[in-house]
């Protein structure tokens, strides 16, 4: 379901520095606070990462980086889509493909279909669909119905229904919501509180918050959807863990969806920096010794950092730290605990269709988690402490070790699986190594991204495939952000749009770059647009390009180094 949330850039930092002074000798540092900028930093020994939640007003998000007002920066939606007009020797030109992950390891559960008597008798009259213009009448029989009859009757509950729907075609979404709740306190009152019958009802209130942009009521009836089922199936039943499975995808993508909001293009995907309704920012220290990171509270600060400690500031920092588990969003566990609950039984028949879906999805969470946290340690301000920082060791944060970790060993074992099986498809198990390989990479482990990546392109040479479709096999479209199988921003899977659904473009954007073996994108240079083209627009496609590792090329059942590309990126707003 896509959600039409109003986009807009940031918020600006609070202006919050720390000056660092460089002892002569190993002795720990002393820090100090500062609010005014331009201030020269002398070398550093620590390092100090600073992030500010959203906590502003609309208009305080509005303020874009580059000026731009509100109006600009007001994407409902946006959707990049590659196609390649030219590139190195022996690379055929391709038809559109998303910049987004494998849609295919994202189908969702079939939905769970509740009977309903939809039809209305003004429609069965008329032998037409039922219009606006039947509002009024639509009206007038509720009001005979309720004159005449029983305020609990199914008639009513259908002229609810038909009311409703029409109401929601001429965008009067406040008066649907009001017609669908009459129509559910029926279903409620003649079947119960729990009724299957009220969740066709559910869905189309869930519809019209979704297009009022109401975050909290659209989360809040994805669960009571849930609820309704959770109260009505035995814990084993298929339709509940279907729909165990929609509530944990809902929560993903409700996290994913806020944090393009929140961030305004600008980071999309790392989502809110805490859980829990916690709305202050944190402090990111690193000790400059082992690369460990500490989260420290902001309003803790003045803690750290007047303390007559000589501990050096990522000691003093520690005391105050909360962890890594404690940042990671609350949808983001739940969805994680809901997904583990599924695959906890191996044998069941829900395991055997879904598993490997569910899997990735973990995956993508471990993913999720690690975005979110770099976010927060990445997130700098110019002439801020972290701005002009020297090499310090990679960040340690076992939260995103143990992820990557699991999901590894998770890949690795439908490797296992597949090789094992005695009618194993060879571009079923190419593709699984391919996974991995997306998945090494993603977590900069590029040699084993490579390996893996090298596995996948002997299996299908192996198998005698043609040059060209193990190239399509490795390469479905030609930027493929890694993991492919997660959901990615800018994407017809981040919003649920299938990959055959017709998207009408708004324009495109020609651009040459290069893309090399360890995903990153160097030199993207735009050359020409379909026509005038907002800055915001521009900015947030080379961006996303820049901050974001794709999968290399294979030419000839091999890696490319480094493939020079002219693109055309069409985008749909």
């Amino acid at each position: 379901m896509t959600l039409p949330f109003s986009i807009a850039s940031p918020i600006g930092r609070q202006n919050l520095q720390l000056k660092a002074i460089a002892p002569e000798s190993q002795a720990a540092h002393c820090c100090h606070a500062r609010t005014d900028a331009g201030f020269g930093w002398p070398r550093l020994r620590s390092l100090m990462l600073t992030v500010a939640l959203f906590a502003g007003s609309t208009t305080a998000l509005a303020q874009g980086a580059d000026g731009a007002n509100a109006a600009d920066n007001d994407f409902s939606r946006l959707i990049f889509e590659a196609e390649i007009l030219g590139a190195a020797p022996g690379m055929a030109a391709s038809g559109n493909g998303a910049i987004a992950g494998d849609a295919a390891a994202y189908t969702q559960a079939a939905e769970t279909t509740i009977p309903t008597p939809v039809s209305a008798p003004l429609a069965a009259a008329t032998g037409n669909p039922p219009s606006t213009n039947d509002i009024p009448r639509y009206e007038a029989a509720i009001a005979e119905l309720l004159a005449n009859s029983s305020p609990y009757s199914d008639p009513l509950r259908e002229q609810y229904l038909g009311l409703g729907e029409l109401y929601q075609q001429q965008g009067d979404h406040e008066e649907a919501i009001a017609t669908f709740e009459g129509a559910m306190h029926i279903d409620r009152v003649n079947d119960g509180l729990f009724t299957l019958r009220q969740l066709p009802l559910v869905e189309n209130i869930i519809e019209s918050y979704t297009a009022l942009a109401d975050l909290d009521e659209i989360n809040d009836h994805q669960e009571y959807l849930y609820y309704i089922q959770q109260k009505s199936y035995a814990e084993d039943d298929p339709r509940l863990l279907a729909a165990k499975e929609r509530w944990a995808d809902w929560n993903v993508q409700s996290f994913l969806k806020e944090g393009v909001v929140r961030n305004g293009f600008s980071n999309p995907g790392a989502g809110n920096s805490v859980s829990m309704g916690m709305r202050n920012d944190f402090v990111a220290v690193q000790n400059p010794n082992n690369g460990n990171i500490a989260y420290v509270p902001r309003n803790q600060m003045n803690n750290v950092l007047n303390s007559s400690s000589t501990m050096d500031l990522y000691t003093r920092s520690a005391s105050f730290a909360v962890p890594p588990e404690v940042l990671v969003d609350e949808r983001l566990r739940r969805a994680r605990d809901l997904y583990e609950e599924l695959l906890a039984n191996e044998d069941s028949e829900y395991h055997a269709g879904r598993g490997v879906e569910v899997e990735h999805k973990l995956a993508n969470i471990a993913y999720a988690i690690k975005k979110q946290l770099d976010s927060l340690q990445n997130s700098v301000e110019e002439n801020s402490l972290s701005f002009n920082r020297i090499t310090a060791p990679e960040p340690v944060v076992p939260l995103i070790t143990s992820g990557y970790t699991k999901s590894r060993d998770s890949l690795e074992s439908i490797i296992a699986r597949l090789e094992a099986a005695p009618d194993r498809n060879a571009v079923e198990l190419a593709r699984t190594w391919i996974n991995l390989g997306d998945w090494h990479l993603s977590y900069e482990r590029l040699q084993r991204g490579r390996d893996a990546y090298e596995q996948a392109l002997a299996i299908l040479t192996a198998a005698e495939l043609p040059a060209d479709q193990i190239s399509t096999v490795f390469n479905p479209s030609p930027l493929i952000p890694v993991p492919g199988f997660a959901l990615h921003p800018y994407s017809r899977s981040f919003y649920g749009i299938s990959a055959d659904a017709p998207l009408d473009f708004d324009g495109y954007i020609d651009l040459t770059l290069t893309l090399n073996s360890n995903g990153v994108i160097k030199g993207p240079r735009i050359s020409s647009t379909s026509g005038e083209i907002n800055q915001r627009l521009r900015s947030v496609l080379l961006d996303y390009l820049r901050e974001h590792r794709m999968r290399p090329l294979a030419q000839d059942g091999k890696l490319v180094k480094e493939s020079e590309l002219i693109l055309r990126i069409h985008y749909s707003l």
